[in-house]
């Protein structure tokens, strides 16, 4: 086989990779000259990333039989029209359950690595609002049930999921869960003992102010709670203070979250905010 046949055979391989055609790819697994940890098509998508994309499964099972550790983790910058990231971050990002399933036991699995917009998996999790998907996810990361209720991480767990990673933009996987309202995810992340719920974004927004700005009126009180129960001397009434953990704090746009509900006179939210701030002031 000269080098344009082995192209065109590697190129045909993806492709029916792609279609989920498992009586051809289990065809093309039996060449000897078929090597699946590197065919890859024109935009450097290899078949298990283009069955993953595509949702196929069986295919998926059946190429990671014959996948390394190490292509499985390799991440894939590609050039216009390509899809970049590893096996792990494709499946979250097409919103692929299934594979999910089959690929989080794989020992050693990259679950944080990022595509070109410093996207992680759990983001476009977070972004989805798959809430099945989440939990799998976090089931990875072994945690006790503390007096409060809350998955508190052991300390010799290693296994880090990324939960406090943040994109091009400083966007964590809670601000994308309150961009696109989806509850139960955010109720999820709060139960983590090491979510930061105090993380600036690139335009200066806390998760409080992004959820103020959003009018999500639960999501404000609950965020509220959690910022005077986690430590009560973190409230106080100083906006410049450095401390990013105030509920006064100001974004790039010189607003507070305070100032959010009141551009939009909800008046639930006013209240919420201005109760935290009484109760601050008196503690």
């Amino acid at each position: 086989m000269n080098f344009i046949e082995k192209c065109t055979v590697e190129t045909n391989f993806v492709i029916a990779c792609q279609q989920g055609n498992i009586q051809q790819v289990k065809w093309y697994l039996c060449n000897p000259e078929i090597d699946a940890n590197h065919c890859m098509d024109d935009y450097y998508r290899t078949p298990l990333i283009q069955a993953c994309i595509f949702g196929h499964t069986e295919v998926v099972k059946l190429l990671l039989q014959h996948s390394d550790i190490g292509e499985i983790n390799k991440s894939r910058f590609c050039c216009e029209g390509g899809e970049d990231g590893n096996l792990f971050l494709n499946a979250c990002k097409y919103n692929r359950t299934c594979i999910l399933e089959h690929i989080l036991p794989i020992p050693n699995l990259d679950i944080i690595s990022h595509d070109s917009k410093g996207k992680t998996g759990l983001m476009y999790i977070c972004e989805h609002g798959n809430y099945d998907m989440l939990k799998l996810l976090l089931t990875l990361h072994p945690f006790t049930i503390d007096n409060n209720n809350h998955n508190k991480h052991s300390k010799d767990d290693e296994y880090n999921i990324g939960i406090n990673s943040v994109d091009n933009n400083l966007d964590t996987g809670l601000h994308y869960a309150i961009k696109h309202n989806h509850m139960n995810i955010f109720k999820l992340l709060l139960l983590e003992s090491d979510i930061n719920i105090t993380c600036v974004n690139s335009d200066g927004a806390t998760p409080l102010i992004l959820a103020s700005d959003f009018q999500r009126t639960e999501m404000v009180k609950l965020l509220l709670d959690k910022l005077v129960t986690d430590n009560k001397n973190i409230v106080n009434n100083n906006i410049n203070s450095n401390n990013n953990n105030n509920i006064n704090h100001v974004d790039r746009y010189d607003y507070t979250a305070l100032q959010y509900a009141q551009k939009y006179n909800n008046k639930e939210i006013i209240n919420l905010i201005s109760d935290k701030l009484k109760m601050s002031i008196s503690v």
